[in-house]
């Protein structure tokens, strides 16, 4: 852990040397706050980066000794920060409002992803939501400094940010039966996938509100129309030789008693609905991805495999996409 630690600190420091040199800073007693999001994980020796340029987080710093996020009170509340692609440093991040550190008091960053405009609410009820066309949703990611950070203040203005990602990942593999064979149609094209609550249920739904000093979610309805459709801009073709892969982000589910039927995974084949029904006690939890293996024979989808694996980060790759 020590040499995690050094490492991680020594990245920091060699990465921020020009935004933090005192020359630039308002007066030798202030230094600017410097965020970094590039972290070493269990998953890699190298350093991995969460993001990519162009994406903007909102801050949220508070008291370290007397954090009252909860209660609305912070020292800077949502700051937007933009990625910029530096060709020396990798992604380094601009802040709308410089935030400058004055004294010794430590502080805790706290970070939320997308940024959102106008935010009026604390850092505890931030607004998510799943949209009806998949490709919509966002990636709502949350966290603060990472395992083992210094105090942030004057002395070391340097926030190393361990971002997590409060949705949960469905991917969905499909492919024909091989012991099929058509006699009717020469191929199936798939047009759609949707999921969502069987019909008048209430297991999923599509809005809540992000703490982010925890990434607790805060649900607000249920509603039985709480789905989200992934459509296909060309139809891709079935075929048994290898399988076709797609994702959709959704909220995670809380109910504790999900029932067979209660969510459904619904599949556009040549203009036709053919509906699985997920088993159950299904629970998709936060930060995870979840593997979903289909064949298809022409009339029903059967499940052939399945897997949960954590939702690994780092150079914007998810871990079941080849």
């Amino acid at each position: 852990m020590n040499k995690l630690i050094f490492l991680i600190f020594l990245f920091c420091f060699t990465n921020c040397s020009d935004e933090n040199n005192p020359s630039l800073s308002r007066d030798s007693h202030q230094k600017k706050l410097c965020i970094i999001t590039k972290i070493l994980t269990i998953k890699s020796s190298t350093f991995m980066e969460q993001f990519s340029a162009g994406s903007a987080l909102g801050l949220y710093i508070t008291s370290e000794k007397a954090d009252r996020l909860p209660n609305g009170i912070c020292k800077f509340k949502n700051v937007k920060i933009v990625a910029l692609n530096s060709k020396k440093n990798g992604i380094i991040w601009k802040q709308s409002s410089s935030i400058y550190l004055k004294d010794n008091e430590p502080l805790r960053v706290y970070a939320y992803h997308p940024y959102q405009e106008n935010l009026s609410c604390p850092a505890t009820h931030i607004p998510i939501q799943v949209s009806p066309i998949a490709i919509l949703t966002h990636d709502y990611m949350y966290g603060t400094h990472t395992k083992g950070h210094k105090a942030v203040n004057v002395h070391c203005p340097y926030a190393l940010l361990s971002m997590k990602h409060a949705l949960s990942l469905l991917f969905f593999q499909i492919r024909m039966d091989k012991n099929y064979k058509s006699e009717i149609l020469d191929s199936y094209q798939l047009s759609a996938i949707q999921v969502g609550n069987k019909a008048g249920g209430s297991i999923l739904c599509n809005k809540g509100t992000l703490d982010i000093t925890s990434g607790q979610i805060n649900y607000g309805s249920h509603p039985s129309t709480a789905s989200t459709r992934l459509n296909m801009d060309t139809s891709v073709t079935l075929n048994c030789d290898s399988y076709k892969t797609f994702k959709i982000m959704v909220m995670p589910t809380i109910h504790p008693t999900v029932k067979e039927g209660d969510i459904e995974v619904i599949f556009i084949i040549n203009g036709k609905s053919y509906k699985y029904r997920l088993p159950k006690q299904t629970q998709w939890d936060k930060g995870y991805q979840y593997l979903y293996s289909f064949r298809f024979d022409g009339k029903n989808i059967k499940l052939e495999k399945y897997n949960r694996k954590s939702w690994i980060s780092g150079n914007n790759r998810d871990f079941f996409l080849p």
